[in-house]
């Protein structure tokens, strides 16, 4: 059989992996108002336009990963380089154990029409996800959610009613480590 696809001499088999490549770093808002946690996600993307939805993958043992199943809705809130400390102690630490809400000094605030999940008021952008599927995958489960609600400050909206994203203050995780977001000149 002739091989059709040739492996060059230019590139080395590797073993697969999933972080060799940059990801949002967002904080996932669950549980309730009166008891809110958050947990940072690096795993997130967009999965459909109209209805909107995005997807977080999160693995079974974390605490968020329950009070997600239970409510049925999450938030996910988008973090500036501002909040870089947050974003790393959330990520750290078990909402177990801790109120992330309350060590981090962040305001959990309602998110209708969401009647639990919890938005970070602190963040520039929240979006209000109700669990339209989970799919268990093996170390991860993908939640994905319909986007029913986006809550942003105003500074960061434009005169057309979208969000300016403010790529400058935004960060990814990639092998490790959080980077900053420049333009390409």
């Amino acid at each position: 059989m002739v091989n059709l696809y040739p492996v060059t001499q230019m590139k080395k088999q590797i073993p697969p992996s999933v972080h060799n490549w940059p990801a949002p770093a967002v904080l996932v808002g669950c549980g309730t108002t009166s008891q809110p946690n958050i947990i940072t996600i690096s795993w997130f993307g967009t999965v459909n336009s109209v209805p909107p939805m995005v997807s977080v993958s999160i693995r079974p043992s974390r605490h968020s990963f329950k009070l997600i199943q239970r409510s049925g809705e999450f938030t996910v809130n988008i973090p500036r380089l501002s909040d870089i400390k947050s974003v790393i102690l959330a990520g750290e630490k078990s909402g177990r154990d801790t109120d992330k809400f309350r060590e981090l000094k962040l305001t959990a605030l309602s998110c209708p029409p969401l009647l639990t999940a919890p938005m970070i008021a602190e963040s520039f952008l929240s979006l209000g996800c109700k669990l339209k599927k989970e799919l268990p995958l093996g170390t991860h489960h993908i939640f994905i959610g319909e986007i029913v609600c986006a809550y942003c400050e105003e500074e960061f909206i434009r005169p057309d009613g979208s969000v300016n994203p403010s790529p400058e203050s935004q960060f990814v995780w990639l092998d490790k480590s959080y980077w900053r977001l420049k333009p390409i000149e």
